[in-house]
């Protein structure tokens, strides 16, 4: 493998985490925009959770629930499912 490939490859898995951190941020400060909006300092401890959490496949669960709830004991539960 020559260096200059190393290199590219070194470059894309960076550019790549990058990325991905890049969406996770997207993911949570669009949730507690949902949950502040909807129910503002209520929603403040699962605002935390939501800062705290590093699954994307949670996130977008949660995110579905803070928008298709019908109230914060609905959002509640699936965070806690």
């Amino acid at each position: 493998m020559e260096h200059s490939e190393i290199v590219r490859e070194g470059m894309a898995q960076g550019e790549a985490r990058g990325e991905a951190r890049g969406r996770m941020r997207t993911l949570r400060s669009n949730l507690a925009h949902v949950l502040r909006k909807r129910y503002g300092e209520a929603a403040a401890d699962l605002v935390t959770l939501v800062e705290a959490q590093t699954d994307p496949e949670h996130l977008n669960r949660w995110f579905d629930a803070a928008v298709d709830a019908a109230s914060l004991e609905e959002v509640r539960a699936a965070f806690t499912a």
